[in-house]
């Protein structure tokens, strides 16, 4: 008979209430913690490269350039002499190849031409780590004009 009580409470309680009940009737008391982080909560970009040279890249300059001109972009990250082995512009099927780049140190690499195929897009940056997805990807995007 008290179970039978119990259970109709529970229905009128509603889900997370019926949970809370039957764990405390049980003799146990259990404590929910939900975290909700946005998804730039992160050590860094994931996937993560080998060792701790995980490829970033913090911002770039210019925001504007156009396609299959000699302008230069200057991208600031982390960890490129490592890991940097290819540059893109745009992500998927729009993905252009940057083949006139040059690594400038640890923390710094320049588009020295944006491709005549380029269109605005976010900038991408892969691994020499050998690890399927070890890349780092722009928050923003490069605008890029007369594509």
């Amino acid at each position: 008979m008290a179970v039978k009580k119990v259970s109709e409470r529970l229905r009128c309680w509603g889900w997370a209430r019926s949970v809370g009940a039957a764990l405390t009737l049980a003799g146990t008391t259990v404590v929910f913690v939900l975290l909700i982080l946005p998804a730039t909560a992160s050590a860094g970009h994931a996937p993560y490269c080998e060792g701790d040279n995980t490829l970033r890249i913090m911002n770039f300059t210019p925001n504007h350039a156009k396609a299959g001109s000699n302008q230069a972009v200057e991208i600031f990250g982390a960890n490129f002499i490592e890991e940097a082995t290819n540059v893109y512009i745009g992500v998927g099927k729009k993905q252009v190849e940057v083949t006139d780049w040059s690594n400038d140190g640890d923390n710094t690499i320049t588009i020295n031409s944006i491709p005549s195929g380029a269109t605005t897009g976010k900038i991408v940056v892969t691994s020499s780590s050998g690890m399927d997805g070890c890349m780092a990807i722009s928050k923003k995007k490069l605008y890029v004009d007369g594509s």
